[in-house]
Protein backbone atom coordinates (compact mmCIF):
# COMPACT_ATOMS: atom_id res chain seq x y z
CA UNK A 1 0.00 0.00 0.00
CA UNK A 2 1.55 3.37 -1.00
CA UNK A 3 2.00 6.02 1.69
CA UNK A 4 0.70 9.45 0.80
CA UNK A 5 2.46 12.60 1.91
CA UNK A 6 0.77 13.81 5.06
CA UNK A 7 -1.04 10.48 5.57
CA UNK A 8 -1.87 9.43 9.11
CA UNK A 9 -0.47 6.03 10.14
CA UNK A 10 -3.31 3.47 10.38
CA UNK A 11 -2.27 2.45 13.91
CA UNK A 12 -3.58 5.73 15.26
CA UNK A 13 -7.25 5.83 16.05
CA UNK A 14 -9.93 8.07 17.46
CA UNK A 15 -8.84 11.37 18.95
CA UNK A 16 -5.14 10.65 18.53
CA UNK A 17 -5.62 10.12 14.80
CA UNK A 18 -7.66 13.33 14.54
CA UNK A 19 -5.04 15.37 16.43
CA UNK A 20 -2.25 13.89 14.30
CA UNK A 21 -4.13 14.93 11.14
CA UNK A 22 -4.45 18.48 12.48
CA UNK A 23 -0.70 18.55 13.28
CA UNK A 24 0.19 17.40 9.76
CA UNK A 25 -2.16 19.94 8.19
CA UNK A 26 -0.78 22.72 10.41
CA UNK A 27 2.78 21.78 9.43
CA UNK A 28 1.88 21.77 5.73
CA UNK A 29 0.10 25.14 5.94
CA UNK A 30 3.03 26.73 7.84
CA UNK A 31 5.50 25.49 5.25
CA UNK A 32 3.35 26.61 2.32
CA UNK A 33 3.04 30.04 3.92
CA UNK A 34 6.82 30.23 4.40
CA UNK A 35 7.36 29.36 0.73
CA UNK A 36 4.72 31.90 -0.29
CA UNK A 37 6.37 34.60 1.84
CA UNK A 38 9.77 33.78 0.34
CA UNK A 39 8.44 33.98 -3.23
CA UNK A 40 6.50 37.17 -2.51
CA UNK A 41 9.62 38.78 -1.02
CA UNK A 42 11.64 37.91 -4.12
CA UNK A 43 8.87 39.28 -6.35
CA UNK A 44 8.65 42.51 -4.33
CA UNK A 45 12.42 43.06 -4.55
CA UNK A 46 12.37 42.46 -8.31
CA UNK A 47 9.43 44.80 -8.77
CA UNK A 48 11.06 47.55 -6.69
CA UNK A 49 14.32 47.20 -8.64
CA UNK A 50 12.41 47.63 -11.91
CA UNK A 51 10.87 50.97 -10.89
CA UNK A 52 12.20 54.06 -12.63
CA UNK A 53 12.82 56.63 -9.86
CA UNK A 54 12.05 59.45 -12.30
CA UNK A 55 8.53 58.08 -12.89
CA UNK A 56 7.45 57.53 -9.27
CA UNK A 57 4.60 59.95 -8.50
CA UNK A 58 4.91 62.43 -5.65
CA UNK A 59 1.20 62.05 -4.79
CA UNK A 60 -1.05 58.96 -4.89
CA UNK A 61 -4.81 58.97 -4.24
CA UNK A 62 -6.56 55.81 -3.02
CA UNK A 63 -10.32 55.24 -3.13
CA UNK A 64 -11.21 52.94 -0.25
CA UNK A 65 -14.04 50.86 -1.68
CA UNK A 66 -15.13 47.24 -1.77
CA UNK A 67 -14.40 46.09 1.78
CA UNK A 68 -17.99 44.97 2.43
CA UNK A 69 -18.22 43.19 -0.94
CA UNK A 70 -14.88 41.46 -0.34
CA UNK A 71 -16.02 40.37 3.14
CA UNK A 72 -19.34 39.05 1.80
CA UNK A 73 -17.56 36.95 -0.83
CA UNK A 74 -15.24 35.60 1.90
CA UNK A 75 -18.22 34.83 4.15
CA UNK A 76 -17.12 37.43 6.71
CA UNK A 77 -18.81 40.39 8.36
CA UNK A 78 -18.52 43.95 7.10
CA UNK A 79 -16.41 44.75 10.17
CA UNK A 80 -13.95 42.02 9.20
CA UNK A 81 -13.84 43.43 5.67
CA UNK A 82 -13.07 46.89 6.99
CA UNK A 83 -10.33 45.48 9.24
CA UNK A 84 -8.77 43.65 6.27
CA UNK A 85 -8.99 46.87 4.22
CA UNK A 86 -7.28 48.84 7.00
CA UNK A 87 -4.53 46.21 7.19
CA UNK A 88 -4.03 46.40 3.42
CA UNK A 89 -3.92 50.20 3.37
CA UNK A 90 -1.19 50.04 6.03
CA UNK A 91 0.77 47.86 3.58
CA UNK A 92 0.10 50.30 0.73
CA UNK A 93 1.34 53.21 2.85
CA UNK A 94 4.52 51.29 3.69
CA UNK A 95 5.09 50.52 -0.01
CA UNK A 96 4.57 54.18 -0.91
CA UNK A 97 7.03 55.30 1.73
CA UNK A 98 9.55 52.65 0.63
CA UNK A 99 9.60 53.85 -2.99
CA UNK A 100 9.49 57.55 -2.21
CA UNK A 101 5.88 58.65 -2.70
CA UNK A 102 5.63 61.85 -0.67
CA UNK A 103 1.84 62.22 -0.24
CA UNK A 104 -0.97 59.66 -0.10
CA UNK A 105 -4.59 60.82 -0.02
CA UNK A 106 -7.15 58.33 1.34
Amino acid sequence: MPVLAGAIPPVLSGTTRHLAAADVLGWEVRHLMAISDLLYGAYARQLKASLDPERIPRHVGVILDGNRRWAAVQGNSAAQGHRAGADKIAEVLAWCEEVGVEVVTL
